[in-house]
């Protein structure tokens, strides 16, 4: 009798094993097979698995080729200045590229000069010359301005961050020509039309194409990402919400009108906006 006891205890213990073992070796089925969804630390598109610091080409691969690239950079340009030490004069180039010279003991405003050369014949030859060489900062981006989607990608085209831009920057404020044109803005790299797919974090989601601009706390509600265990855990309009997991961090950036802001569009102009301005995805 005891050893059919011990035989049956063996059978369950292999059979639970067999079980563990299956369960391992089979994909979790995720929540949601449209839009975004965060799952486990893992990241989805349309039910397709991408890493969030794998190669670009996967995504696209997922989500079709991009509208548009767009490659900016900053830098790469020289800072020179002048000293003339017995005088105090002392000299830079401006915002209007020419060489403005000013004196440290006086609050009169400086001169302009087409040159250096040109400030030599007036201030005398200068005591010290400095040349500081910035570094050049390429970056590029991939631009679905139909899915209101931009990704930053490093320079082995490598996933930096994913942006859903679930609010466009003129719903909220009107933007000049310069500024649309200024590459160290953002306005050139955002998608031209909104996200309005669903987007899901552990079994929660949330559908913008459903939802208007006053969705911030439908938002963080239905996705259960409310209370003070999420960071920060306030409710102050100028919040965003952050998530920090296992090689992942998500981001969402809340914009608000009712903070009376004098840079966009009043209440009294086009309503309460308090929304999800867009969610950050990196690693």
């Amino acid at each position: 009798m005891v050893n059919k006891i011990t035989k049956l205890i063996a059978l369950l213990i292999i059979m639970s094993n067999l079980a563990s073992c299956q369960n391992k070796s089979q994909p979790k089925q995720i929540y949601n097979m449209q839009g975004f969804c965060i799952q486990d630390s893992l990241t989805y598109y349309n039910g397709k698995k991408f890493d969030i610091a794998g190669s670009v080409k996967d995504f696209i691969d997922i989500a079709g080729k991009p509208d548009r690239t767009v490659i900016d950079s900053s830098g790469g340009n020289s800072n020179k200045s002048w000293k003339w030490n017995k005088t105090g004069d002392e000299a830079y180039i401006n915002k209007n590229k020419k060489v403005e010279v000013f004196n440290i003991k006086s609050i009169d405003p400086g001169k302009e000069y087409n040159s250096i050369e040109e400030a030599v014949k007036v201030h005398g030859k200068f005591d010290e010359y400095k040349e500081d060489k910035q570094p050049l900062d390429v970056r590029k981006y991939y631009i679905w301005d139909k899915l209101g989607i931009e990704i930053f990608v490093t320079k082995n085209e490598e996933i930096n961050c994913i942006y859903l831009h679930t609010l466009h920057y003129s719903k909220t404020k009107q933007i000049s020509k310069e500024d649309l044109e200024n590459s160290d803005l953002i306005y050139n790299n955002a998608p031209k039309q909104e996200y309005k797919g669903m987007y899901t974090y552990n079994g929660h989601t949330v559908d913008f194409g459903k939802m208007g601009y006053d969705n911030w706390f439908k938002t963080v509600k239905d996705l259960k990402i409310e209370g003070e265990s999420y960071d920060p855990p306030g409710d102050s309009k100028q919040w965003s919400r952050i998530i920090s997991e296992r090689n992942l961090s998500v981001e969402m950036i809340r914009e608000s009108n009712e903070l009376g802001s004098t840079d966009g569009f009043h209440v009294s102009e086009i309503g309460v906006v308090n929304a999800v301005k867009y969610i950050q995805i990196s690693n």
